[in-house]
């Protein structure tokens, strides 16, 4: 048996991190490389975590005095690949007013990475890319410093990949995310608030097109360059591989359609804020598609697992249904006997993942006979 690649995991306690171990940890071999502040509650049981001190540039395990240099740990780990999804991601609503901070987290952090790799001969290095370094233009514009911090990075990556013959460099450029695990104040995460407390919501006249994936796509993207960046590392090579929705919408439409789905009308004034400056009104028409990659949840599937999510945790007292894995929701999915939605509800939303996954295959190997 083949044995799991290794990698090492940047952002991992973030949105599209933590989703990525808890869906990939049977497929892959993942190291998270985390501050000493970070909560890994989610994680701890499905990956290896180290924890990263910048300022002196080591590694260290919790509990052991013992560091190593960042390339030394990465020697040491031989990764095959570093999965670079960390970074400070300011919102309208949690800005970020330390630019410090965000130029350390996203450039400085970073280039060490880069710096570390090289010297450690690390085959893969990929890179989540922003949309907002394109303001509804082909060509650079950034829509935000957070937007110019992560250019400014992929300039410093260039170098790297010009001077860097054992790493095939590549990124992925995602645009709006959704889903589970999701602690940031996102635009889905106010609706949510708003649906139940009733509460009315200021936006912006929402005619502009919004581009929003669910996270368990995003995920299967990143696996998915994975696997392609192994079959064909010239055709990747210094490439923005750009993963466009199927579903654009209008911000107006995509809440109409998030309303029908939740069954409640919302409490949303539309045009009560003006649109900020340099707001991105059409997401990014640029880049290269993932050859053959296709999408496996509408926005009307996710709308109806975020709806069930919120109705079993009122049910049960938890939100279990958010740690069921991508491979039993598309399995489950696809048996005529059963709907994963249906299925879900059944499932108390105290069980831990693991446990989650074994009930999920018994029932999969029980109704595929």
């Amino acid at each position: 048996m083949e044995s799991k690649k290794k990698v090492l995991l940047s952002g991992a306690t973030g949105f599209i991190g933590t989703n990525f171990i808890l869906q990939m940890y049977k497929k892959y071999d993942i190291t998270a490389l985390v501050r000493a502040t970070s909560n890994t509650a989610k994680i701890e049981s499905f990956c290896n975590i180290y924890i990263y001190n910048m300022q002196e540039n080591v590694v260290y395990q919790h509990n052991n005095i013992e560091s190593k240099s960042l390339s030394d740990f990465m020697i040491k780990g031989d990764f095959d690949f570093i999965l670079h999804l960390s970074g400070i991601v300011p919102t309208a609503t949690k800005p970020c007013n330390d630019v410090r901070a965000l130029i350390e987290s996203n450039i400085t952090f970073g280039t060490y990475l880069l710096e570390a790799a090289k010297v450690a001969k690390i085959p893969y290095f990929i890179n989540a890319a922003s949309f907002g370094s394109y303001c509804d233009s082909l060509a650079y514009r950034p829509a935000t410093l957070y937007a110019a911090s992560k250019m400014a990075f992929e300039d410093i990556m260039y170098y790297y990949a010009l001077s860097s013959p054992h790493t095939t460099f590549t990124s992925l450029l995602i645009f709006n995310v959704y889903g589970p695990n999701d602690t940031s104040t996102r635009l889905f995460n106010l609706l949510d608030k708003i649906a139940l407390s009733g509460e009315s919501l200021e936006m912006s006249d929402g005619e502009q097109v919004v581009d929003y994936s669910h996270v368990f796509d995003v995920v299967r993207g990143f696996d998915y360059l994975m696997e392609l960046v192994q079959k064909d590392s010239k055709f990747c090579k210094n490439k923005i591989f750009a993963l466009r929705g199927e579903q654009r919408l209008k911000l107006k439409e995509l809440v109409l359609l998030y309303e029908k789905i939740m069954g409640k009308k919302l409490h949303i004034k539309w045009g009560a804020r003006a649109r900020r400056e340099l707001e991105i009104t059409l997401p990014w028409e640029g880049g290269e598609l993932l050859p053959n990659f296709t999408f496996s949840i509408s926005l009307e599937s996710g709308f109806k697992m975020i709806k069930d999510s919120i109705e079993s945790s009122n049910t049960n007292g938890g939100g279990g249904v958010s740690t069921l894995t991508f491979y039993h929701y598309i399995t489950l999915q696809n048996l005529d006997s059963i709907k994963v939605l249906n299925f879900i509800t059944y499932i108390d939303s105290k069980v831990q993942i693991y446990n989650l996954d074994s009930i999920a295959d018994s029932m999969i190997d029980s109704m595929a006979v």
